[in-house]
């Protein structure tokens, strides 16, 4: 994502790029970047992983403008000066996979990584039309539906921000989904 685009979106003029996504706040609970890194704490923490154990990064850079940092394809050259050679990516904001996954991640940076010394580089695939979760989603918006049925049918007007706590992005349950069922270990995150 750009940053001129999150720039754009910070109404509380809160952003700076770093510090400020450490923590989910009302002033920064709709920044895309601050969601990853708290979806990425959420999830590590529940696997018990120390900090030194993964990473994050982020894909998408198009143009000549600046896009959130780091820079997936720079961080994997950093994470081979560091010695580490071995790498498992998992992209929780792609729900299906697509060109960005497949062919930039899958295939261009893997080419470079590999390159540039790298032993392995696992690209590990979303969920695109897994059966777990096809039945996630169907029961989520069922109970969705409900939800807009009983206001409805009691008159009531749904409020606009109905949970005030931060609902993670979808990312989490794909990490999720993975960790517990494909029992891969990834080191880096986007």
């Amino acid at each position: 994502m750009p940053e001129q685009a999150i720039l754009k979106a910070d109404d509380a003029n809160h952003c700076r790029f770093g510090v400020c996504c450490q923590q989910i706040s009302d002033k920064n609970e709709l920044c895309y970047r601050a969601q990853c890194i708290a979806t990425t704490r959420s999830i590590t923490e529940a696997l018990a992983w120390e900090r030194d154990e993964y990473s994050i990064a982020f894909q998408s850079r198009f143009g000549r403008q600046a896009w959130i940092k780091p820079y997936l394809d720079e961080h994997l050259q950093d994470l081979l000066g560091q010695g580490i050679n071995r790498v498992a990516i998992i992209t929780p904001s792609f729900v299906s996979d697509c060109l960005e996954t497949i062919h930039e991640i899958g295939i261009e940076y893997k080419g470079q990584f590999m390159e540039g010394g790298g032993r392995v580089m696992q690209l590990i695939p979303n969920l695109n039309d897994d059966p777990g979760w096809c039945s996630a989603v169907l029961e989520i918006s069922r109970r969705h539906l409900k939800m807009a049925e009983f206001n409805k049918l009691f008159g009531l007007k749904p409020e606009k921000r109905a949970v005030k706590r931060y609902n993670p992005p979808i990312g989490s349950f794909i990490l999720w989904y993975f960790m517990h069922h494909r029992m891969w270990m990834p080191i880096s995150f986007l």
